[in-house]
Order: C-alpha cells, then sequence, then structure tokens
C-alpha cells in the first residue's frame, strides 16, 4: 500500500497533477465461492450461507441473481475502472438445477447463455469510489426466451386484458428507470431496454409509475400499451404514464426484450 500511494505521488508530480493518472491494481472476483455450489445438491440456504442473500429473486423465488464489480484500475483522481460480475442461480424445487458466472468491463453487456441479460443499476457497497453491487429496487433482467417470443405474437386473450408498458426515451431521464405497480406487477422496475407484459382481469385498475397513476378499464381481449418516463432532477423527479396506440405500441414492444418480473 505503502508503494502504491509513493507511486501514485511520483506519477501525479511527473504529470504535473493536471492529468488522469491510472494504476492496474489486482483485486479477487468477487462471489468467488459461487464454485462450492453443487447441481442436484445445493440448496437456497447453503448457497446463502456460501455468498449470502441475492440481490434479484425472480420467477416465484426460481431464479436468483447476484451482481457485484472489483476495481481493476484505480485512477487519480476517481471514478476507478471496474470489471462487473454477474452470477444467475436457477431452482427446480428445492436445489440447484443450473448456475452460470459471467463477467464485463461494461454494466450494459452482461448476458448468460440462456437468452437473459442483466439491466443492471449499481451502488457502491462501501464508499463512493470502491466496489459496486447491485441495486435491488432498480436493476432488472430482460429476456428473448419462449415468454418474451409469446406475447410478441399480440394474440388477444378472450378471458383477460393484455398489458404492455414500455420505458419511452427522454432527453433529460433520470439515472434510474421508473418503477409500476399494476395487477400482479409491483413495484417493477421498466428499463430502457425492456418492457413489461401482464395480464388482468377485465375491468377497472390503476397503472402507478412513482408518484404518478392513470386509471383505465378494459374487457376481455383487449391489448393496451402505455409508455412511461422519467425526468428531472433526483431531487425533483417527474414521472410521466401516457397511453399509445397498438400501432405504435407494438412496434415499440417489438424492438424491446420481455423483462422478468417475479
Amino acid at each position: 500500500m505503502i508503494c502504491r500511494c509513493l507511486l501514485t505521488t511520483i506519477l501525479l508530480v511527473l504529470h504535473g497533477c493536471t492529468s488522469i493518472v491510472s494504476i492496474p491494481v489486482s483485486n479477487p472476483a468477487p462471489l468467488g465461492k459461487h464454485v462450492n455450489i453443487k447441481v442436484d445438491t445445493s440448496t437456497r440456504d447453503s448457497v446463502i450461507n456460501l455468498i449470502g442473500q441475492p440481490h434479484l429473486k425472480l420467477q416465484n423465488d426460481q431464479l436468483w441473481i447476484y451482481g457485484q464489480s472489483r476495481i481493476t484500475w484505480e485512477r487519480v483522481p476517481p471514478p476507478h475502472q471496474h470489471e462487473f460480475f454477474a452470477l444467475l442461480i436457477k431452482f427446480t424445487n428445492e436445489t440447484v438445477s443450473h448456475y452460470e458466472f459471467i463477467n464485463n468491463r461494461y454494466p450494459g453487456f452482461l448476458c448468460w447463455s440462456n437468452d437473459m441479460c442483466l439491466e443492471s443499476h449499481w451502488e457502491p457497497i462501501d464508499s463512493e469510489h470502491g466496489p459496486k453491487k447491485l441495486n435491488r429496487k432498480f436493476s432488472a433482467v430482460v429476456s428473448r426466451g419462449s415468454d418474451d417470443k409469446e406475447a410478441k405474437l399480440f394474440r388477444p386473450d378472450h378471458v383477460n386484458c393484455s398489458i404492455y408498458i414500455y420505458k419511452e426515451f427522454d432527453f433529460f431521464q433520470l439515472p434510474y428507470p421508473p418503477t409500476v405497480t399494476v395487477g400482479a406487477l409491483n413495484d417493477e422496475p421498466v428499463s430502457g431496454d425492456g418492457y413489461l407484459y401482464v395480464a388482468v382481469v377485465p375491468g377497472g385498475h390503476v397503472l402507478q409509475a412513482a408518484v404518478e397513476s392513470v386509471e383505465f378499464s378494459c374487457n376481455p381481449g383487449d391489448l393496451i400499451f402505455y409508455a412511461v418516463s422519467n425526468r428531472g432532477f433526483v431531487t425533483e423527479p417527474e414521472t410521466e404514464i401516457k397511453r399509445i396506440s397498438a400501432k405504435q405500441g407494438k412496434k415499440a414492444v417489438l424492438n424491446k426484450r420481455r423483462l422478468v418480473t417475479w
């Protein structure tokens, strides 16, 4: 540590203290104990004992997601350069049936082999410029799997109403996505690359995004599209909910991936 501080001081002097100095560091990969997870043997309790509580729980507790970073280059002044890691664990009944550990320098390129990708929002673990972990509230997972393909057929449900919700881009958007509550969806984040799909019973409903809400009613077979956006400042956020035509909504949804929910 003393040598690193001395090297930093020398480099700052040589650079006239005006440019960014980067120093490579060797930190262990986070979540390293995941290698002790055993397919068909490890339970939820044993996974928690190894690596702690999951950052995201999805698909009725059958899918667990962990995300954490490590610093690979220390910069003077910060921010430092990170490498991002994501662990997906799938449970069948009570034991692990599959897990996959991935990493990338860029947090927007974390995809597993099952066509699922992480839509991440990171927060510091201990200090502002230290390692980061997934934020539980605003992080999400999107999929191009069978559920996504089925929803994009836009087939009317003759019993229920089909609701599609996606995030509309805004130049002054906030650094975190809006969250939505309607039907079985409870405070679900709507990331820019994803869309939410939910079937609701016919009748009156309320769609809520942050502090804004809209009332709507629907009939069996209806396809209803909403775009949500958030803008402004973190201290003064604004949220907007807009009903979208079916033609415009389908076009937007086809360019996104379905968000995996609880």
